[in-house]
């Protein structure tokens, strides 16, 4: 099932196009700005369907607060997946924030502004949807504990609150607890879907396009 592009009004809300400002503002990087259902999901993928679904009931999912758990290798497209969510959100009103699990993290210890009236951590905790990347790779080494406290905190908090979070991370759904506490495992799965990615490997596709260009 692919997301309904032509239906422009749903329960009340009604699906507009991106500006550059929307774009911006949800701190979303300028690669994914482009990226279409189609580019990131082969016919023969197969989270197409969940994926699929998921964008077609975007409004039930992020006013339920639900959300989706995307696990892969490095580089087969996880990050464009959770961007095509955070976007379609958009389009139907709602607020969102893309944030590396890391600048979340520097963020909170730094008090790192969104804009005058409020902090990019307040922003990321009000949001309807929040995409965190990355989880796993953010600094650890002596701060682990704080590291594991806020990533709870915000989960539970997220999820308490009925506000949509999407993750991608390398760590299969089922290796989370040997990581973070198993706490933190627990609480995702109330409300945020495990979707294993893999297969293209986007980076090597972009790295032949590069060299067709400049070679030929």
């Amino acid at each position: 099932m692919e997301p309904k592009d032509k239906l422009t009004t749903l329960d009340g809300r009604r699906r507009r196009e991106l500006s550059g400002e929307d774009l911006e503002r949800m701190m979303l990087p300028a690669l994914f700005w482009g990226t279409t259902f189609d580019s990131v999901l082969p016919k023969d993928a197969e989270h197409r369907e969940v994926v699929g679904r998921f964008l077609s009931k975007i409004v039930e999912m992020v006013e339920s607060g639900y959300g989706l758990y995307f696990y892969g290798d490095n580089d087969v497209g996880k990050t464009a997946l959770a961007s095509l969510v955070l976007k379609e959100a958009r389009r139907w009103g709602f607020s969102g924030l893309f944030l590396r699990t890391e600048r979340l993290r520097s963020a909170r210890i730094e008090d790192e502004r969104f804009d005058e009236s409020c902090t990019v951590f307040r922003r990321a905790m009000q949001v309807d949807v929040l995409v965190l990347d990355d989880m796993g790779k953010e600094f650890r080494g002596d701060k682990s504990a704080f590291t594991d406290r806020l990533l709870e905190d915000v989960i539970r908090e997220r999820i308490t609150q009925m506000r949509s979070l999407v993750i991608t991370s390398n760590l299969h759904k089922d290796k989370i607890t040997e990581v973070y506490p198993q706490s933190i495992g627990r609480v995702m799965k109330t409300s945020i879907f495990p979707v294993p990615v893999g297969g293209h490997n986007y980076r090597t596709a972009e790295a032949q396009g590069l060299k067709r260009i400049l070679t030929t």
